[in-house]
């Protein structure tokens, strides 16, 4: 099965100049229900084109799900059923930044009316609503919404928060970042608490199994980004990844691995791609060496349905 896609001429060659199909078949779309991590694609300027596709855990297979027109896309979470993507839209010179779903499949492409201001956004663990957050007078409010756009209301998180909303497997309690330190606190808003300190802090992302919460950190040392790991009352902190430009994990379905963007020079160049470690650490494997741009991927994991 061929992911269906939404794409201009244009953008398609961009795209095919970035992404060459090769002789071993790396490029060859998969069964959508065989792509596991789905990632931005940037050729040129992220505000003027992104588009986002899907890829199995291991690079091999990849496939476009979705590139719309004047603007990006970045990935933002799947449905805990694995079967639908929340994404934003970021159209930056007419400053909208709009909320999207689209199935793995390329069907069911779909605004939800929250507005088009949303810097971010997730799911809840049981897929009822979705969490998002807006920019709102200089600082960021929360609000939720259902999959179907209904019932929109504030979120008791409120204006908790100053990034995007991780949430634990149980729904209880969810992770953030405020004041580039990491916090944890119940999913109504209360008992919060600051488990990181010393260092700059931020993207927490919640383990599958949630005993522990994976996060950028950088520290006074040097211009320098690492993958850690918290337990979420605050002890065993430790780094796992050995990159000087490392940010923004997120954890395979099964807690094993993380995924994240990490960002190498090239000669005089910068560029990031998508790199996978063990979450005890080791050493990364960079799972799509050909995918090189100076925007980041952004991925975001999930567990793939069953084939049918």
């Amino acid at each position: 099965m061929t992911i269906p896609i939404a794409r201009t001429r244009v953008q398609a060659l961009l795209l095919a100049a970035l992404v060459a199909c090769s002789a071993d078949g790396v490029t060859t779309p998969a069964n959508a229900d065989t792509l596991e991590i789905a990632y931005t694609v940037t050729p040129g300027a992220f505000w003027q084109e992104s588009a986002i596709w899907l890829a199995s855990s291991d690079g091999a297979h990849r496939g476009m799900l979705i590139d719309l027109p004047d603007g990006a896309e970045r990935a933002d979470g799947w449905s805990p059923d694995g079967t639908t993507l929340l994404f934003t839209h970021t159209n930056d010179p007419k400053q909208e930044y709009s909320l999207w779903l689209v199935r793995a499949d390329g069907t069911g492409l779909k605004q939800l009316p929250v507005g088009l201001t949303v810097t971010g956004a997730q799911w809840t663990p049981d897929g009822s609503r979705i969490i998002y957050e807006s920019l709102v007078g200089g600082h960021i409010e929360t609000s939720s919404v259902r999959p179907d756009g209904s019932d929109l209301r504030p979120s008791p998180l409120g204006q908790l928060t100053t990034g995007a909303v991780s949430w634990s497997p149980d729904g209880t309690r969810v992770t953030f970042e405020r004041g580039y330190s990491i916090w944890v606190a119940n999913a109504d808003g209360t008992g919060e608490k600051q488990i990181t300190s010393g260092t700059e802090d931020y993207t927490p992302s919640w383990s599958p199994e949630g005993s522990r919460i994976a996060f950028t950190t950088s520290d006074a040392s040097g211009p320098t980004m690492q993958i850690a790991v918290i337990n979420p009352d605050g002890t065993g902190r430790r780094k796992v990844s050995p990159g000087s430009f490392d940010q923004d994990p997120v954890w395979s379905p099964d807690g094993r691995r993380i995924a994240y963007n990490q960002r190498t020079t090239v000669g005089k160049s910068s560029v990031c791609t998508l790199a996978i470690i063990d979450a005890a650490g080791g050493t990364p494997t960079d799972v799509m060496p050909d995918v090189r741009s100076n925007w980041c991927p952004n991925a975001v994991w999930r567990r793939a349905p069953a084939l049918h």
